[in-house]
């Protein structure tokens, strides 16, 4: 079994971890039309959004769904880290299965 974008994801180009900007409240995450979805906060003060890619199990940089994340029009579930990563763990599972 692959152990791709198992745990906290890094910031494709910058390596960053989810860690960073926790004293803005980051990270947060999301379910949106049920993809996965975490915003972090940069080093630098801003933050950028990781989609959960469940065709390469991997994290990517897309700041698009930061707008889904608080649109009443989208199928939006705010998630604690808990249930994110439960969510994910089941996703990569059923990944893994030939």
């Amino acid at each position: 079994m692959s152990r791709k974008g198992f745990g906290k994801p890094n910031h494709p180009a910058t390596g960053q971890t989810a860690s960073s900007g926790k004293d803005l409240g980051f990270p947060w995450y999301f379910s949106v039309n049920d993809q996965l979805v975490q915003v972090i906060g940069t080093d630098e003060g801003g933050m950028t959004v990781l989609l959960f890619n469940p065709d390469t199990g991997e994290f990517e940089h897309n700041t698009d769904y930061l707008a889904h994340c608080f649109d009443p029009g989208q199928a939006v579930q705010r998630l604690s880290e808990a249930e994110f990563q439960q969510q994910l763990a089941t996703r990569q599972a059923s990944n893994s299965d030939p």
